[in-house]
């Protein structure tokens, strides 16, 4: 990311404390924290934001995923012959969509099929959630 992207960032994060600052000034006390609650509701938005284009501009290594027995996780064999960490619940990866040519943004999630405690299934929370299997495109963002 630029310079002038983190520059316009925080520029707008200070606009809005500054509007957050005027909006008190110019409203009621009886309606204060309705703006308050308003105001900081936008101002996370825009948090959100950027982390969202800190993840996207970070960068990606590619590669199908792998399973390994002993621990029964999955991990990425990258193109590049490194291979990923074992994934857990909670990691996020991206997996390509070969119908709609894109990747999709999402993270590893587990569930019981069994009668036992522990994960008998890894999946994709996103979109459709897939089960996930081995040798599925993935990649993940090097953050």
């Amino acid at each position: 990311m630029s310079k002038k992207a983190f520059i316009e960032i925080d520029e707008v994060i200070n606009q809005a404390d500054e509007l957050k600052n005027k909006c008190l000034l110019m409203i009621d006390n009886v309606e204060e924290d309705r703006v308050n609650n308003a105001l900081d509701s936008f101002v996370a938005k825009i948090e959100d934001f950027i982390e969202d284009l800190y993840y996207l501009n970070a960068p990606v290594k590619e590669g199908i995923l792998s399973f390994d027995s002993t621990t029964e996780k999955f991990y990425i064999s990258y193109n590049d012959g490194t291979d990923s960490f074992l994934f857990g619940c909670g990691t996020s990866i991206e997996i390509y969509d070969i119908n709609n040519d894109e990747w999709i943004i999402g993270r590893i999630e587990g569930r019981n099929i069994g009668t036992n405690s522990f994960v008998n299934e890894y999946y994709f929370y996103g979109v459709n959630n897939p089960t996930l299997y081995k040798g599925m495109r993935v990649r993940k963002r090097q953050m």
